[in-house]
């Protein structure tokens, strides 16, 4: 990422970078994309349909009593909810969030429904980094989520055992060697 003073020798730097035909394979460049707001809302209720009819009925319903402009809103995941209703995650255009985010309500038909900002950050349950899921990491050895070393956790759990049962025969047997 490279930083500039102004809109001028961004464009201008962005045009020799693309028009070099070293790089042209290579990279490109581009402003960056300013991040998707997401929000959770919470307690939606069941729709009938399949998934993707449910989306488009639920976002137009959504769109219309908020005088969303389309395409503006997009369904990310689902979570469950209380007994039938479910907790969506969407992700929401910059300007749309701008005029949302001072309240907690979002209209939806005769009703509204509870929201609030979603920022949970994404973790990788193999390395244990942040910034992807397991299904998408590199790496190929597994860290371990109690000791950081680089063996499955089971391996941890079974040496726990193995403790733990040494410390038993050592307290019956009267060693002095047991918990103080």
């Amino acid at each position: 990422m490279v930083r500039v003073q102004t809109a001028a020798m961004a464009a201008t730097l962005e045009e020799h970078i693309n028009a070099h035909p070293e790089l042209n394979g290579v990279c490109r460049a581009r402003a960056p994309r300013r991040p998707q707001s997401r929000i959770l809302v919470y307690d939606v209720p069941h729709i009938a349909g399949d998934r993707e009819v449910q989306e488009q009925s639920f976002l137009g319903k959504l769109g219309l009593s908020n005088s969303f402009p389309d395409g503006s809103v997009s369904v990310l995941f689902r979570r469950k909810g209380r007994g039938p209703a479910q907790h969506w995650v969407l992700s929401v255009d910059p300007v749309v969030y701008h005029c949302i985010r001072g309240t907690n309500r979002l209209h939806w038909g005769l009703g509204s429904l509870r929201f609030r900002t979603f920022s949970e950050p994404i973790q990788c349950f193999r390395c244990l980094k942040f910034g992807h899921v397991q299904s998408r990491c590199r790496t190929q050895e597994e860290v371990c989520s109690r000791c950081l070393g680089n063996h499955h956790i089971r391996v941890v759990r079974r040496w726990r055992r193995r403790a733990e049962t040494v410390m038993r025969i050592i307290a019956r047997v009267g060693l002095g060697l047991g918990s103080r």
